[in-house]
């Protein structure tokens, strides 16, 4: 075949099989919610009712190739952000820009705590459904050495157990303690005479004390749990005794913040936390917990028309968010989106069990590349069969589209990503950074 008709192929390609490029470019340019920029060529808008997809996108990159897509992806001033920062990379490269913007800077920062804004998790416990958020969060992010002692063949009852001990602590704090900080709690189940102090709490006899149906749920969960009842208590200890390092007793004494203020003005929210810090999954995954529950819950009452982006880095490594495989598909109706870094299925199963509905609830998938079989399975499931790719012809940059292999997912180049717009089309596109190199 000739040049000619090579050329005169691609037209008739071009016109019949990618005019999703062009659509979605149109889409970007009326949006007025911005647009989310998925490699050099590609964005897609966020105006979800103007598109019918939600603003959940999900990044899979074992190369670590991904941070210049995040930068670009914070520099729209249509939406509001809330950044996941390990060791405060992204602070340092970006809030200064933030600012120059017009936007309030704002930060959960434990690398550096006498600059960080305080967050005291008791501050956004309205309600038992609150109460069960903090309670769970911590059951599903930490282990104890007593929790496993007491487990034996039963661990879910004893993690059941866990949780109820935690609810009726908590609610009690929120109501009577003098601190309303899970340090109190913690300084309570320290003491040596724990046992004498909570049957003294619960007893009833105490007017400001928590009521009587109170003290029947404590006595409830004391008979329930039979002779593995200071075991409990000494594992539920061990789950939260972190609380009493110097470093969140200064951060959470105080609220300062206010999640619901997330919707106003121009706003981002940095969580800075070390990478090595032995209880970072427990801090950044409540504040998560918090963030998610807060936002929909102000949304049900006053739909705001700025949007809140959550940049979750890497997913696995911010532990178990409760009940986000529930709330991701919700958030676009809340004017929540969400990034979701994730470096391989099997680090993600670890931390959910239902990873599936989790990941199934982004309608917008960037490959950068991975090495294990479920992921690439994972990305041909979703993409489509035919792939739209750029290439050359006589040095002119074109568009052309050729059948999806699965060997082409293990060799994805640097430059590249593979782009899969749900219910729109599959592209392999030049990561943001590179330069187009073939």
């Amino acid at each position: 075949m000739g040049i000619r008709e090579q050329l005169k192929d691609l037209d008739v390609d071009i016109s019949n099989k990618c005019r999703q490029i062009d659509e979605l470019k149109l889409e970007c340019s009326r949006s007025e919610r911005g647009a989310s920029v998925l490699s050099n060529t590609l964005s897609v808008s966020r105006d979800y009712i103007q598109t019918r997809r939600n603003n959940n996108i999900l990044v899979f990159d074992e190369k670590k190739n991904n941070y210049d897509m995040v930068l670009e992806n914070l520099k729209d001033d249509a939406s509001n952000y809330i950044i996941v920062d390990f060791d405060g990379v992204c602070f340092k490269d970006t809030a200064e820009d933030f600012v120059a913007r017009g936007y309030t800077v704002k930060s959960i920062n434990l690398m550096n705590p006498e600059v960080s804004d305080g967050y005291n998790p008791f501050a956004y416990i309205r309600n038992e459904e609150d109460v069960n958020v903090v309670a769970k969060c911590i059951i599903d992010n930490t282990n104890s050495n007593d929790s496993l002692k007491v487990m034996g063949e039963e661990p879910v009852a004893v993690k059941d157990l866990e949780r109820k001990f935690f609810k009726i602590l908590i609610s009690c704090y929120m109501k009577y303690g003098t601190s309303k900080t899970l340090t109190a709690v913690v300084n309570l189940l320290a003491n040596e005479d724990r046992e004498e102090k909570l049957d003294k709490l619960f007893s009833g006899q105490f007017p400001q004390g928590p009521n009587e149906e109170e003290c029947r749920r404590f006595q409830d969960f004391k008979q329930e749990a039979g002779e593995r009842y200071l075991d409990i208590v000494q594992s539920c200890y061990e789950r939260i005794q972190f609380f009493k390092d110097e470093r969140l007793i200064a951060l959470t004494k105080a609220e300062s913040l206010n999640f619901q203020h997330l919707y106003l003005g121009k706003e981002v929210l940095y969580i800075v936390v070390s990478s090595a810090l032995n209880y970072a999954q427990l801090f950044i995954s409540m504040i998560l917990s918090q963030i998610c529950y807060t936002l929909c819950d102000e949304s049900r009452k006053n739909n705001k028309d700025r949007m809140v982006m959550i940049y979750f880095d890497i997913l696995a490594d911010v532990g178990s968010v409760v009940n986000l495989e529930y709330l991701l598909p919700q958030f676009c109706q809340y004017n929540v989106g969400s990034m979701l870094l994730v470096n391989n299925f099997s680090q993600i199963g670890q931390v959910y069990d239902k990873w599936k509905e989790l990941l199934d609830s982004c309608d917008v998938i960037v490959y950068f590349g991975a090495y294990d079989e479920l992921t690439q399975g994972y990305v041909l499931e979703n993409a489509d069969s035919v792939m739209i790719r750029k290439t050359k012809v006589m040095g002119k940059e074109m568009y052309k589209t050729a059948a999806l292999k699965p060997e082409e997912l293990k060799r994805v180049e640097l430059n590249e990503c593979i782009v899969v717009v749900k219910g729109v089309a599959t592209f392999l596109s030049i990561r943001c950074g590179a330069v187009f190199l073939k």
